[in-house]
């Protein structure tokens, strides 16, 4: 009887320790949930970033570029000294860079073969960093042709030259926590030469990572189980905010450089166009062999100027700095004026095209960035379904609500990217095969214009078989 009169006679004391203790449990659980999300949340941020810098370091390139480079003789080439100052100025870009590099295929699928570093252009004195007199494994850069051993990196076996890709998990060697991105770089004919390749280092973000548990693990000891759950959830929301706010200056800052490198080069690709065409006309060459020079030239300066437009255009959206002019107009009319626009390319693709409204309604928008915003849509599903296929154009009535739908059955949406589609540079992982120049930030545009008047963006998509988007915007 003796266990039972002890336990009556402390009831209180084992209630309070045996509660406490139970909070306590329970905090440090989910202390512990909170660190591992936290850290699998900036693991998949720093993914998605480094994902989208290769991705738009790959547009500085074009795949007849990388073909002139193959072998160590190539190095005397103006060509290499080109591409080695492109990839100097990613590699500058952002201090978390350590390398960046140009690699190719070959019949081997575990050897692949440098093309271009960033250190190419160094000097001994400058590769020597040990100033030993002599240079280690680590400082020697490697030459155009020099083979690469990618057993151990499955990515590099075959999907970075599908679409851009980035490792699995960060790695950690002598120079700490790491992670490598990767895009493939097209020629012409959309068939790809290389890939670009970057390694960054993740070893501020592991930091930050297992910085989050300390602080939790001291509070659980200096403070009662409620309060110390709310300091908690506090603090690691502070922390991720701090994090995310962190990598999203990161990118915006390497975006800014990038608007800047894309933007001028215009002017000389331009010059250079106009030279060709009035040598066309002398008799030191061929002129059909020039003008056809001239219209490469000319290709690849509306691919770069639709890349900065874009770019322009998504940072204007984004800091409000377009103006937005409302008049009343019906929608049947916008939806005429999309149709007319867009029947060339309808017509290329051989696919028809059903436009359905049965109602007469009016809405208050600025005409012509509604116009473009279904342009968007319309020419998404345009490119990405297949030729002769339908699209159809539906829009009706739903409460206070117009519903306009665009409806493909195109190569759909991969579920694992449509809960992020609308975010800045973002593209479906499958985009790549069907629109290999895009700059993923059609939807962004979209959604940011029809957020700031109002209205809603909804998309549903199923992978192989089609896509929806709805746009609602407010009626008169």
């Amino acid at each position: 009887m003796y266990p039972f009169r002890f336990i009556r006679a402390h009831y209180q004391t084992i209630s309070t320790i045996a509660a406490a203790g139970f909070l306590l449990v329970v905090v440090l659980f989910l202390g512990i949930l909170f660190y591992t999300r936290g850290r699998s949340a900036m693991e998949l941020r720093l993914k998605d970033r480094l994902q989208t810098v290769a991705t738009i370091s790959a547009q500085l390139f074009t795949g007849e570029e990388l073909d002139r480079i193959r072998t160590e003789e190539d190095m005397q080439k103006l060509q290499f000294v080109s591409i080695a100052h492109k990839l100097k100025d990613v590699l500058d870009a952002d201090p978390n860079i350590n390398s960046v590099y140009l690699l190719r295929q070959t019949e081997d699928p575990l050897i692949l073969r440098f093309i271009v570093d960033a250190d190419s252009l160094k000097s001994f004195a400058e590769l020597d960093e040990d100033g030993s007199g002599a240079l280690d494994a680590s400082e020697v850069v490697p030459v155009p042709g020099e083979p690469y051993d990618v057993t151990d990196i499955p990515k590099l076996q075959g999907e970075a030259f599908l679409r851009p890709t980035t490792d699995d998990a960060v790695t950690m060697d002598q120079w700490g926590f790491a992670i490598s991105g990767y895009a493939p770089i097209r020629r012409a004919d959309k068939s790809v030469a290389g890939i670009i390749g970057i390694d960054m280092s993740a070893d501020r973000y592991y930091e930050l990572a297992t910085s989050i548990f300390s602080p939790v693990a001291l509070t659980l000891f200096l403070l009662l189980a409620a309060l110390l759950s709310s300091l908690v959830y506090m603090m690691l929301s502070n922390r991720r905010i701090a994090a995310l706010m962190q990598l999203e200056n990161e990118r915006t800052s390497l975006l800014q450089l990038i608007m800047h490198q894309i933007g001028t080069p215009l002017t000389a690709f331009k010059w250079y166009e106009e030279d060709l065409q009035e040598t066309a006309g002398k008799d030191t060459c061929d002129p059909e062999e020039v003008r056809a020079h001239g219209r490469n030239v000319q290709e690849a300066i509306e691919i770069l100027q639709n890349i900065f437009e874009g770019l322009v255009q998504a940072d204007q959206i984004r800091h409000s700095s377009q103006s937005y002019k409302r008049g009343r107009t019906t929608l049947r009319s916008i939806l005429d004026d999309v149709t007319k626009i867009e029947q060339a390319d309808l017509a290329r693709r051989s696919q028809t095209l059903a436009v359905d409204i049965t109602e007469k309604i009016f809405v208050e928008v600025d005409r012509n960035v509604i116009v473009g915003v279904l342009r968007e849509l319309l020419r998404n599903a345009i490119t990405f379904s297949p030729e002769k296929s339908a699209i159809a154009l539906r829009a009706h009535c739903k409460g206070c609500w117009a519903v306009v739908e665009v409806e493909d059955h195109g190569c759909g949406i991969p579920p694992e990217d449509l809960n992020r589609i609308f975010g800045k540079f973002v593209r479906g992982s499958n985009a790549a095969r069907y629109k290999p120049t895009g700059n993923g930030l059609g939807l962004f545009v979209v959604k940011e214009i029809i957020d700031k008047i109002g209205g809603k963006v909804h998309i549903r998509s199923i992978e192989g078989k089609g896509t929806t988007v709805e746009v609602w915007l407010p009626v008169e």
